[in-house]
């Protein structure tokens, strides 16, 4: 079987324990590689060979529930939330005369029946905290549930006690009034969540459910309208004007400006014209397009995203899983507390009612659910609002080493530059045009930017002859960072550095270059390409690529952040004369893949936390072993495998951004874990001490995890002020 990953949407959580809970039990199937449950979005991250039923048995069998439907529509959800809204405004209505008539202390007896009366529906609209606790307690396990659930019911039970005994001290205000608080808080903070997670939803909502499917009936062409899941590929489909494309295709015909910002963070369409690629869920502005279906389901672009952030989501950072062990023991060591609590005030010779009291306020005061939302909650945040603006981030733990990062290393070719680069000038030997479709053969089968601009030179000279089949290409051989080499029609011929060239024993001296033209092209910082055929130096091509767009102004900022330092494959002079430009003074040239990665691990060595940015299949080991690594959109496949984000829209500028990112979210996170780790710190002893009504601290406790999720809020502001630079 094979290893797969899968999000499994779970009903039921209440706290950061229940997902610690499900990831114990996850990770007891054979199989199971790697389990992460994100209490924030609700969502289990399981990877191994284990079935899916085997996975989704397990999370039943403690009493959680799996959603079939992997997107949740705001509709669903909106509904959901006002159900809640409701109950918890009935509970408020209903606990305030309870709440009245205690602090007026109205002592007929008549006073305490209607407190019982009002107070038995406000338990029925709190009745997902007892179920929650039945559930824990068949389970042998406590949760957050568990805390709310034995303080009211205590209070509440005590209070029935007294008023059958004709008492007149009850604490029905108690029960009633915290658990609508409780209700409250819960509310308020799955406002402030699905605000947290609008980007993933708003990605996963973009593709319609239906299409107009166009097929042809002799020489009519019929426009039907079929559910999304019909449609195959090969199949044409129509995109109205004001219409979201409904999944991956090409243009055949139909010229229209298509807006591309909820999949590239790009904010300015893109023309499309026939033969043009357009994705599922961007935005068709003012033409009629027919696009022909290229990728369906999960293989868009679209699909693909999401799978990309949502797996994000459900990783996890390493303050993260401190956090995590803290809450798994939490619960039961707040019910011991309590214990000791009311232990404490008995022996030390107080009445029942005053030793129950303490005892449930702090165990509705140590609620750990603002200790398990305060990482989540600002890692969806700060994920999906960056993939809103075109970042894609892999995992948590790239995130959380971003913000350390001392030195940025960035490749020249394809990422300083624009990677489309033109040979400008030539020099031959007597023969050497004549021998310019053999190099070109040659460079078709290499991938480096550098020899798809030789083969494009070449056609200009003889269109035809430079289609690859028309020549035998044999023993092709492709060493990044220096050349490439094999036989054509039967001569051997090398491509690349003049070093290259030296090591394998060509004389790069001749006398058909000039000397002063050599020179100024060093001075220009043009690049070099020296070519051979059977030995003898053929040509030399001169290729000059420009600088990317707002490059300057990236790599200024960039230098606010880190170190930066210039590594090339390239030759010294192109290399110098863009450092010099940058005005980056750190600069290596003419190095290879093996050497560029370890520059990378000297840097480690030394202590430095290392970024590396490239977008080439030479940058690859560089990637591998840095701490962090980023590579532009339009890179290669190898480079988008092993890099820690993926910048869609191409910018060097993403990269400031991905660094601000990292250090606004991680500082969210530490002012949430701080925040909660001080709230019952210090909010257990004063409830312990009896200096605290288990009212307010049920208020209290409402409040700390709203104040976590709003906290985390912020950070959708934040990034994209920082998209702005």
């Amino acid at each position: 079987m094979k290893t797969a990953t899968h999000v499994i949407p779970i009903v039921g959580m209440r706290c950061a324990g229940c997902a610690h809970t499900i990831e114990k039990k996850v990770l007891q199937i054979p199989g199971v590689e790697f389990v992460s449950v994100n209490f924030a979005s609700k969502k289990a991250f399981v990877r191994g060979e284990a079935a899916l039923d085997l996975i989704i048995k397990a999370v039943e069998s403690l009493g959680y529930q799996v959603n079939s439907n992997q997107i949740v529509s705001p509709e669903v959800e909106k509904k959901e939330l006002a159900r809640q809204k409701k109950e918890t405004l009935g509970a408020l209505l209903l606990s305030l005369p309870v709440f009245l008539l205690s602090m007026l202390h109205v002592s007929e007896s008549w006073s305490g029946w209607v407190q019982l009366i009002l107070s038995l529906p406000v338990l029925y609209l709190g009745r997902q905290f007892f179920k929650g606790a039945w559930k824990s307690l068949k389970h042998r396990r406590a949760t957050m549930d568990s805390l709310v659930a034995i303080g009211t019911g205590t209070a509440f039970l005590y209070s029935c006690l007294i008023l059958y005994s004709d008492g007149i001290l009850l604490y029905f205000e108690s029960s009633t009034v915290v658990l609508s608080l409780v209700l409250l808080g819960r509310t308020l903070e799955e406002i402030a969540k699905q605000r947290s997670s609008t980007a993933l939803t708003e990605l996963m909502t973009l593709t319609p459910q239906k299409v107009i499917l166009i097929t042809q009936k002799g020489n009519l062409a019929l426009n039907e309208e079929i559910s999304i899941s019909q449609i195959k590929a090969g199949d044409l489909f129509l995109v109205r004007p004001a219409e979201i494309v409904a999944t991956d295709g090409e243009v055949v015909e139909g010229i229209s400006s298509v807006e591309e910002s909820k999949l590239t963070g790009e904010s300015v369409p893109k023309e499309k014209g026939p033969g043009a690629q357009v994705y599922g869920g961007t935005l068709n502005q003012n033409g009629r397009l027919v696009v022909r279906a290229t990728a369906l389901g999960e293989e868009t672009r679209l699909a693909k995203l999401i799978k990309v952030v949502e797996e994000a989501q459900g990783t996890k950072t390493e303050i993260q899983r401190l956090a995590d062990r803290v809450s798994a023991v939490f619960v039961p060591g707040v019910l011991v507390i309590a214990v000791v609590t009311f232990v404490g005030w008995w022996v030390t010779g107080h009445l029942l009612t005053e030793c129950l009291l303490p005892s449930m306020a702090v165990l509705v005061i140590a609620c750990p659910c603002a200790l398990g939302l305060a990482t989540p909650t600002a890692l969806i945040s700060g994920m999906g609002t960056a993939a809103e603006m075109g970042i894609l981030i892999r995992d948590a733990r790239s995130l959380e080493r971003t913000h350390k990062v001392d030195w940025v290393l960035l490749d020249k070719t394809g990422t300083l530059t624009q990677g489309a680069p033109k040979v400008v000038e030539s020099f031959y030997c007597p023969t050497g045009k004549n021998e310019l479709p053999l190099i070109a053969a040659i460079e078709t089968q290499a991938s480096h930017p550098l020899a798809q601009a030789i083969s494009n030179f070449a056609k200009q000279f003889d269109p035809k002859n430079t289609k690859d089949e028309t020549f035998s290409i044999e023993s092709f051989r492709n060493v990044p960072g220096m050349g490439c080499s094999g036989r054509v029609n039967g001569k051997q011929v090398f491509v690349g550095s003049r070093l290259w060239m030296e090591n394998q024993g060509i004389n790069t001296i001749v006398d058909w270059i000039p000397h002063a033209e050599l020179e100024r092209i060093k001075i220009e910082g043009k690049s070099r390409v020296w070519a051979s055929v059977d030995n003898h130096l053929a040509c030399v091509l001169v290729i000059h690529d420009e600088l990317r767009n707002g490059v300057e102004e990236a790599i200024r900022e960039l230098k606010k952040a880190a170190k930066v330092k210039i590594v090339s494959g390239d030759n010294s002079d192109a290399v110098e004369k863009v450092a010099r430009q940058l005005e980056v003074t750190d600069w290596m040239c003419e190095v290879t893949p093996t050497e560029k990665a370890e520059e990378v691990k000297r840097l480690q060595k030394m202590g430095y936390a290392v970024a590396m940015v490239g977008d080439g299949v030479n940058d690859g080991p560089a990637l591998a072993v840095a701490d962090v690594s980023f590579t532009l959109g339009g890179g290669t496949d190898l480079a988008k495998e092993v890099a820690s984000m993926t910048l869609l829209k191409g910018e060097l500028k993403q990269v400031v951004v991905a660094l601000r990112l990292s250090h606004h979210v991680m500082r969210v996170i530490r002012q949430n874990l701080w925040a909660a780790f001080f709230y019952n710190t210090l909010s257990i002893p004063i409830a312990a001490f009896g200096l605290l009504n288990p009212m307010v601290a049920g208020l209290a406790m409402a409040l700390s995890s709203v104040s976590v999720v709003l906290n985390s809020l912020r950070l959708k502001g934040l990034i994209r002020r920082e998209g702005d630079i």
